[in-house]
């Protein structure tokens, strides 16, 4: 969506005028007149409290491509692949790329980042998919059972008012599989999204027994966007291990802290949305919400925040179709605990992509954040430790 497609440039001037142009399509979506906001999510009780650790942020210049479609660049999702190794897709291009991560063993702190392999992504019939259409590809997840990645599409090829999910073969990018929305009946309902507020993330349990996705922003027959008051809900969306739809579950998204008051061409914007979601081993659930409001003086403010998400108790929504909607509906919704929440100027601190990485010595685990960087070659990685996983459940077999 919108605030997933956010440009940062250098210089004042061109950043507000690109940023009025974002928030712009992020208004084409309006919510439906009388859609009730969400209340607050209600807090997990009974999960297992883990904690976030900061580390630290990591800025380096990734290597150019005369083909700018082969360009490391805007990278909005990342997955683990094994040992130091990543794979990571952005939102400009049909590319994904293999690049690796140097830790520091007893810290988590990022020491290096290499850039291995662009891939380029291919279709069913293994023919390129032009860069017209590799822009909004928003999330990726990575099956070591068969060497594929699956990634969250905002578009179905051309279509804009539908999100979908394909699946590639790792070596050379050819599609293996599109789950569309206007397929099986549990999908429709995020037919009704916004525009570019579909599918930003995908995670499979590291066990291989689940994959999640969720609407970045609220469908129109479910809630009203966030506002400055209140919140909203979007789907979490739970696959089989096969990528069989099996169950919804209604997240709340918090409210923005204010609408942004300078510079006067960004004035009155605001938006907060599902960036990512994370599967940990032991089955638990992440989520990101990232914000792109008005600070404590109403300036221009990028805010994290992560969260530890339990559906235990949360009603199932598969049933409340695009014929009625949740702003229609009686539900329970998944609980949340705040985790991690770091604000940031307008810097290259789009953080909007998640993954674990290889156990530290201490037992913690790599929880590594990735920005989306506005294009060129200048990227940041932010680095956190996950502590208080059970030992047995701390690393995650692979292959």
């Amino acid at each position: 969506m919108a605030a997933s497609r956010l440009r940062f440039p250098r210089t004042h001037a061109v950043l507000a005028a690109v940023l009025l142009a974002a928030f712009a399509a992020l208004a084409s979506g309006a919510a439906q007149p009388g859609a009730k906001a969400a209340d607050p999510a209600p807090q997990p009780a009974d999960t297992p409290a883990i904690a976030l650790t900061p580390v630290g942020r990591f800025d380096f210049v990734a290597p150019s491509s005369e083909d700018r479609a082969l360009s490391p660049e805007e990278l909005s999702g990342i997955a683990w692949i094994e040992g130091s190794h990543y794979i990571a897709i952005g939102d400009e291009h049909a590319t994904m790329h293999r690049l690796e991560i140097d830790l520091d063993h007893e810290t988590g702190r990022i020491k290096g980042v290499h850039f291995e392999k662009a891939i380029p992504l291919r279709g069913e019939d293994g023919v390129l998919i032009p860069d017209s259409l590799g822009s909004d590809r928003e999330g990726i997840e990575f099956n070591p059972e068969n060497d594929t990645v699956c990634i969250s599409n905002e578009h179905t090829g051309a279509d804009q008012s539908r999100p979908s999910i394909a699946c590639h073969r790792m070596d050379d990018g050819r599609t293996t599989r599109l789950i569309r929305t206007d397929g099986s009946d549990m999908m429709k309902v995020f037919s009704t999204q916004r525009l570019n507020g579909g599918f930003e993330s995908i995670t499979r349990r590291p066990d291989g027994g689940e994959i999640w996705t969720a609407n970045e922003m609220p469908l129109t027959v479910d809630s009203e966007p966030p506002s400055d008051t209140t919140g909203a809900v979007v789907r979490l969306q739970k696959f089989d291990a096969g990528m069989k739809p099996v169950a919804q579950y209604a997240y709340r998204l918090d409210a923005y802290p204010q609408k942004i008051a300078m510079p006067p061409k960004l004035r009155g914007y605001a938006v907060n949305g599902l960036s990512e979601l994370l599967m940990l081993p032991g089955g638990i659930l992440l989520a990101l919400e990232r914000t792109f409001a008005g600070d404590a003086s109403g300036l221009p403010n990028l805010r994290i925040r992560i969260y530890q998400v339990d559906i235990d108790g949360a009603t199932d929504v598969s049933g409340i179709g695009p014929d009625v909607g949740l702003h229609r509906a009686k539900y329970m919704p998944a609980s949340k605990r705040l985790l991690w929440e770091k604000n940031f100027g307008l810097t290259n601190s789009n953080f909007e992509g998640m993954a674990i990485g290889p156990q530290l010595r201490n037992g913690d685990l790599p929880l590594i954040l990735v920005a989306d960087n506005n294009g060129g070659d200048d990227e940041a990685f932010y680095s956190l430790r996950i502590s208080g996983l059970a030992p047995r459940e701390a690393s995650a077999p692979r292959r």
